[in-house]
């Protein structure tokens, strides 16, 4: 038989208590503690949490695209996150580039300079005598 356990915990056989790991939250009554991940554009390195609250935003500059994350990712190359909570990036329009995974994309200086930019802005080649 199962029994009420208490925040941060679950139970998956009788009388066998198990903590909420990371990337999941555990109310009091949860059964099974891999049952509530923190959701896309979330994440929790800490065991044990009691709520939803618990799970941290993806801070700005990156991303956290799946569920139970237990750690954010950078923003992908060619793409920008400037908000927090983001579970994907936005491409970067076209002329425009972001090689750093930073939260924003910039213009292309080499633009018009024998440079080809691809859709997006998500990769250069230089054409022309090397």
């Amino acid at each position: 038989m199962f029994t009420l356990r208490p925040e941060g915990s679950g139970c998956t056989f009788p009388h066998h208590k198990e903590t909420c790991g990371v990337g999941y939250f555990c109310p009091a009554g949860t059964h099974d503690p891999r049952s509530l991940p923190c959701p896309a554009g979330s994440y929790s390195s800490a065991q044990g949490l009691t709520s939803q609250a618990g799970c941290a935003p993806c801070p700005q500059g990156a991303v956290c695209p799946s569920l139970a994350q237990a750690t954010y990712d950078l923003c992908p190359v060619g793409h920008y996150c400037p908000s927090s909570g983001a579970a994907l990036g936005t491409p970067c329009p076209a002329g425009t580039y972001n090689p750093q995974y930073e939260g924003w994309c910039q213009g292309c200086p080499w633009a018009g300079q024998g440079l080809l930019l691809f859709p997006r802005g998500l990769r250069l080649l230089w054409l022309g005598v090397f």
